[in-house]
């Protein structure tokens, strides 16, 4: 089902103007569908006196996140990070034909839009401003590692199940539907096999896992105000922020402003985890690469989506 079907069938903008009347006590004077995004179905929604809101409807193979994800940002913004303030969920709100969650709009435009125009001061200094963010969430401790089964809990009893359960998922699915070809495969195989006997354990900590320019939010002078969507959070090595950049981030000023910004050596032993997350994200995407998105948007084959995934592999094995 594509995900022009499922609004329609749905009647999702329909239900996002009811939940906000119901929510807020008055109905929106604007609504429109955000186009930004393919895992969920998104709209923005002005009420009276210029309130925003936007209200986030997960599609059903993704209903789960309304278990968690609200209430993560109710604990990022207890340690005083930029995140939208949730006016309500699923759980509580008003119903609806899909889980969702309601929050309000951080003002301001997607760092995407505007990064090629920065100047290098102000690629560092967002870098840095990026940098200090990640080292805040720190200080929010999950038990468990992995996938979080709430805000406070994750399924996996230690980081190397959680990574070995990864891999083997990974492979399984990608020699199952050809989804890489033999020769990577085979790669894969060998470095799930070093997970096993490596010494990879870590204090478990609240991972963002999607570090992108699209989930930052930049004012008009050009300075980072918000972070948005912790769908994709983990518990486990702080060490997995950076990994996943690298993954859709290799050889990207993006990425490289945040490598100078990161405390670490060019060449330290953090490196051999950096790239081994930059892996295991792809990992984690190719167990799904043979079907669409939850939105029903097609897939982007992983090796394009992150390139960062095939420059790590082979640099792993290289050493």
């Amino acid at each position: 089902m594509m995900v022009e079907t499922l609004e329609k069938k749905l009647a999702l903008d329909r239900h996002a103007e009811l939940i906000l009347q119901k929510a807020l006590g008055a109905a929106p004077v604007r609504i429109e569908k955000i186009s930004a995004g393919v895992m969920t179905v998104k709209f923005a929604a002005e009420l009276p006196a210029g309130r925003r809101y936007v209200v986030r409807f997960y599609p059903p193979n993704r209903c789960e996140t309304v278990r968690y994800e609200p209430d993560i940002l109710r604990r990022c913004r207890d340690v005083g990070l930029p995140v939208p303030n949730v006016i309500c969920d699923s759980r509580s709100g008003p119903e609806a034909p899909l889980q969702y969650m309601v929050y309000a709009m951080v003002d301001g435009v997607p760092l995407s839009q505007k990064y090629s125009t920065l100047t290098g001061e102000s690629r560092a200094e967002t870098a840095r401003t990026i940098v200090t963010w990640l080292e805040t969430l720190k200080q929010i401790q999950v038990a468990g590692y992995g996938d979080l089964a709430d805000a406070t809990t994750a399924l996996y009893s230690s980081w190397q199940d959680f990574l070995h359960e990864s891999f083997s998922q990974g492979i399984e699915s990608a020699r199952r539907h050809k989804l890489l070809d033999p020769k990577t495969i085979d790669s894969l195989q060998a470095i799930a096999t070093q997970i096993q006997n490596a010494q990879l354990e870590t204090p478990g900590v609240l991972t963002w896992g999607d570090i992108t320019a699209e989930n930052i939010i930049i004012n008009d002078d050009n300075r980072p105000v918000g972070l948005l969507d912790f769908e994709g959070a983990l518990a486990g090595d702080y060490l997995l922020n950076l990994g996943y950049c690298l993954a859709r981030f290799h050889q990207n000023p993006f990425f490289e402003s945040l490598v100078r910004a990161w405390p670490i050596e060019p060449a330290g032993p953090q490196w051999f985890r950096i790239k081994l997350y930059a892996i295991l994200r792809a990992m984690r995407i190719v167990k799904f690469a043979h079907q669409p998105l939850p939105t029903g948007h097609p897939r982007m084959p992983v090796e394009k989506l992150l390139p960062g995934f095939t420059w790590a592999l082979d640099n792993i094995l290289q050493t």
